[in-house]
């Protein structure tokens, strides 16, 4: 649990994830869609494919990554959800 708590707390590996909700794609493609460096998408997206959260087949001379756990994208759900209640009653404590 630990070790996947510590692999999701990475913003670029979430902005990851939350791209490839939509679909399929190449490292390039990712690197070209949020604005990183090919280097840094490409450990990443190895990372969570190591860890079992993605899936990979060649086309070509590319790979192509694609969501292999869709449990990891419920447990994001979950923590926006808790951080988001905590921040509406925190506004609601400052307002009043």
């Amino acid at each position: 649990v630990t070790r996947r708590m510590h692999l999701l707390s990475d913003p670029t590996r979430l902005r990851l994830l939350f791209a490839l909700e939509r679909g399929e794609a190449c490292v390039q493609q990712l690197a070209d869609q949020l604005g990183l460096v090919h280097r840094n998408v490409s450990h990443g997206l190895n990372l969570l494919y190591r860890e079992g959260l993605l899936a990979r087949h060649r086309e070509g001379t590319m790979i192509v990554y694609s969501l292999a756990d869709y449990s990891v994208c419920r447990l994001i759900a979950q923590a926006t959800e808790s951080v988001t209640a905590q921040l509406e009653e925190l506004s609601e404590l400052i307002s009043t």
